[in-house]
């Protein structure tokens, strides 16, 4: 019994109670239509009593940016927010996409997977046709002319 106490006192002593950063992101606008962004808030909270320089780089098949910028110092026990947006390209086609970031810092880095999503409205075309149509008459027993309407409907997407 007092092995696994000391051993469990030993861990304790060794690991670290609290992470030295703490990364949490949200979505802001995750999905756009070609020619729009896409854009994602990332909180940083620096929970030691030390100064940290900050480096975040991008990964994505498209154009991005980090507001307010890709490098700064974050102060002890600071919050510091960051936006980062992609451009969706005017000719990309639906589909989600994966873009990471990833946030460095002089003792540790964290990757933060994002996925973008490009919707496409759909559009197409529609062909109205006006038709006669005969319909027997059952108690006449004779033909009668009926006007019908008859469409069709394709959807490219």
């Amino acid at each position: 019994m007092k092995k696994i106490f000391l051993l469990v006192v030993s861990m304790l002593l060794i690991l670290p109670l609290s992470q030295a950063m703490i990364v949490n992101y949200e979505n802001i606008d995750d999905s756009g239509r070609p020619g729009e962004q896409t854009s994602y808030r990332v909180i940083l909270n620096n929970n030691e009593n030390k100064i940290y320089r900050i480096y975040i780089l991008t990964t994505s098949p498209w154009e991005s940016s980090i507001s307010p910028i890709y490098s700064f110092e974050i102060s002890p026990y600071e919050t510091k927010e960051v936006t980062a947006t992609f451009d969706v390209p005017k000719d990309e086609i639906r589909g989600s996409y994966l873009h990471q970031l990833d946030i460095k810092w002089d003792e540790g880095s964290y990757a933060v997977p994002l996925i973008s999503d490009v919707i496409i409205d759909p559009y197409g075309k529609v062909k109205i046709t006006e038709m006669e149509v005969r319909d027997i008459d059952p108690t006449k027993q004779n033909y009668v002319f009926k006007q019908a309407i008859h469409m069709e409907i394709s959807m490219l997407q």
